[in-house]
């Protein structure tokens, strides 16, 4: 059976049924709604996340579709689940749809169609931006912690189970360390790899590991360490009720 689309869950389209009030509520980098619509026959369907400013303060292109109607409601809820940005607190923070697919007209230069649907966001466990500024910032961390896998049955390098089962998702295939500039991980998945960076430190500098790394190598990974270990510390300050 093909997969439900916007355009089915959607039906009907109905004239100007987004028009924004002209006194706008304060912003609150809290999303209210998802929007999808391809805006222009110059540019790739995008999804949005309405704050209750009535503004996006996240956007993105998806790929693969010619318009937003042919796309699948589940490629929309994979997008805002794990994709939101809050810029105010560098969190990641997950969102569902909890209302029908509604469909308007919209545009004057280019018209289209717009389709929205209410969300609610998924506050199970929060996620943090995690940004290195390096190209090989996949496959190094993705090498340190197959390596402290490697080593935990004789080092206990994570002394939580739980670190270890957060490690071995984080290097399975399709797990969250894609080649994307930022990652959006939870805190056990960063002070999994916080941990498994500080081992390998360790044992860089006990001389056993990377011995014939270049120095432009070495220099690349202290780069990535820091901004990951600087990125823990500042996290593991944050309360959370898991903790």
């Amino acid at each position: 059976m093909p997969a439900m689309t916007i355009g089915d869950s959607a039906g009907s389209v109905v004239l100007n049924k987004f028009t924004w009030k002209v006194s706008r509520p304060a912003c609150d980098d809290t999303a209210r709604y998802v929007e999808v619509a391809k805006a222009s026959p110059f540019v790739r369907p995008a999804v949005r996340l309405i704050c209750t400013c009535g503004l996006d303060h996240w956007a993105r292109a998806i790929d693969g579709y010619e318009d937003a109607a042919s796309i699948p409601l589940r490629v929309i809820a994979d997008h805002i689940a794990r994709r939101h940005y809050l810029p105010t607190e560098q969190e990641w923070e997950g969102y569902a749809t909890c209302g029908p697919w509604v469909a308007a007209h919209a545009g004057t230069d280019f018209p289209h169609i717009v389709y929205r649907a209410a969300v609610v966001a998924e506050r199970s466990e929060r996620r943090y931006a995690v940004r290195t500024f390096s190209v090989s910032q996949r496959a190094y961390v993705r090498t340190t912690l197959r390596r402290a896998l490697e080593l935990q049955p004789q080092y206990n390098i994570w002394a939580g189970s739980e670190y270890v089962y957060a490690a071995r998702e984080l290097v399975a295939d399709g797990g969250r360390l894609s080649d994307e500039p930022v990652w959006n991980l939870t805190k056990t998945e960063l002070r999994a790899v916080a941990r498994a960076i500080e081992s390998r430190r360790a044992r860089r500098i006990a001389g056993r590991c990377d011995v014939a790394a270049s120095e432009t190598a070495l220099t690349d990974w202290h780069g990535i360490e820091e901004a990951i270990l600087r990125k823990h510390q500042a996290v593991s300050r944050i309360p959370h009720a898991s903790d």
